[in-house]
């Protein structure tokens, strides 16, 4: 029986590169593949910002969700996809930050003997230009928490703004009544089934 081989830890970290490059080259040649990772990607960062929209109302929103909701959830606000293009954006000159830091060490060696040097250029950050596994994952948990960091902020200021009594005002007529509500109510978002609307002045929420 022969006895098993230990790869050295160097011949593992290249294998792991040439995976991740076999990888970037499939997505790049198979657009197909990249898009339908790209949907499902918004979609789940739609589910994302609409949990977080309607919980401050008590709404679960998610209950009253169809799958074409789900399918189109990223898709019903076009402010989503500008600030994932704006994350994918500070991404790419974080990247060019850290390619200028990799080719200049003698300038980033001088600005770490001040204190925003060591901020931005910490030593910890250069072992990762040797390891490709470990700098493509970084970079896309960087990308993934800025993303969701961006909406979170965009959606916590949307509800906010309700919260205040600011909003888009809509006239509600229940059927079978002679007048529309007195009281006009804001409107909150939709799903394919419901519409979810606030009353500012009673402080409550209401799916119809």
């Amino acid at each position: 029986m022969q006895a098993p081989v230990d790869i050295p830890s160097n011949d593992r970290v290249q294998a792991r590169g040439d995976a991740l490059a076999l990888a970037r080259h499939h997505l790049l040649h198979e657009p197909a593949l990249l898009l339908s990772l790209a949907y499902i990607a918004v979609s789940a960062l739609g589910l994302w910002a609409s949990y977080w929209l309607y919980h401050p109302f008590g709404i679960p929103v998610f209950e009253y969700m169809q799958p074409s909701d789900i399918l189109i959830a990223g898709l019903r606000d076009p402010v989503y996809l500008l600030l994932v293009a704006a994350a994918f954006g500070i991404a790419a000159l974080a990247r060019r930050w850290g390619n200028w830091r990799f080719d200049h060490p003698d300038r980033v060696e001088r600005m770490r003997s001040h204190w925003f040097g060591r901020l931005w250029s910490p030593r910890w950050r250069e072992r990762m230009n040797t390891n490709p596994v470990a700098r493509t994952m970084f970079a896309s948990a960087f990308v993934i928490y800025l993303v969701f960091s961006l909406v979170l902020w965009y959606t916590q200021n949307e509800t906010t703004r309700l919260l205040r009594g600011e909003g888009q005002q809509v006239i509600l007529i229940y059927a079978g009544a002679p007048t529309p509500q007195a009281e006009p109510a804001l409107l909150i978002g939709t799903t394919a089934d419901w519409v979810f609307v606030y009353w500012p002045r009673r402080h409550q929420a209401e799916a119809i």
